[in-house]
């Protein structure tokens, strides 16, 4: 035990995190966007949800692909999906894109958050292992924080809309693009720094 398990926690900190951030931003645009969208009650509550139901399939799907193809590679697959599509909803000009794109997100959150826990604690030895799985889930509260300061940061701030063709790049919208760089990075820090889990190796 030594510093790379010190670094393997921050790097797989800065991934939970990632996925806190993604599955909070919705609930903080919710407000400027509902005027931009003509979202309705329901409209909004289901946005809230379709991450979470994207999240439900994802789960499964990630979970079995992360034993057959190996956690690392599952894991870049998927902060990328995370990150790509949390990315491009940014863009969507209709209610029916956005709830589309935030639901493939979710997709990809839903995978990243238990192929996370199972990767980082294989790294992990049995008298360490629960106390570096607890110091991962403090991640999560980081995220939130992340979340909240970039929104008290970006939102309000109307002189950061521009146009973007036909597209009114309002303020709410570069914060739905920022939240993803934290997906975007995580999954290229698993592609290019990081080893396969040992116990999938051993497998």
């Amino acid at each position: 035990f030594g510093t790379f398990h010190v670094a393997l926690l921050a790097i797989c900190g800065w991934a939970n995190a990632s996925d806190a951030v993604e599955i909070l931003c919705v609930s903080f645009l919710l407000p400027t966007a509902r005027c931009d969208l003509h979202l309705s009650t329901a409209d909004m509550g289901w946005l809230t949800a379709s991450i979470f139901l994207g999240m439900m399939i994802g789960g499964y799907v990630w979970g079995v692909l992360a034993d057959l193809k190996g956690r690392q590679r599952i894991l870049v697959f998927s902060l990328a999906v995370n990150g790509v599509f949390g990315a491009v909803s940014s863009l969507a000009s209709n209610y029916w894109q956005f709830l589309l794109l935030r639901f493939i997100s979710g997709v990809g959150v839903g995978g990243s958050i238990p192929v996370i826990f199972s990767y980082f604690s294989e790294f992990q030895p049995r008298n360490k292992r629960g106390c570096m799985v607890s110091a991962l889930a403090t991640f999560w509260m980081a995220g939130n924080i992340l979340a909240a300061g970039l929104a008290w940061l970006v939102i309000p701030r109307t002189s950061l809309s521009f146009q973007l063709g036909s597209l009114h790049f309002q303020s709410w919208r570069l914060f739905v693009m920022l939240c993803s760089i934290p997906s975007l990075s995580s999954a290229l820090i698993y592609a290019v720094g990081m080893p396969e889990s040992p116990k999938y190796l051993m497998q």
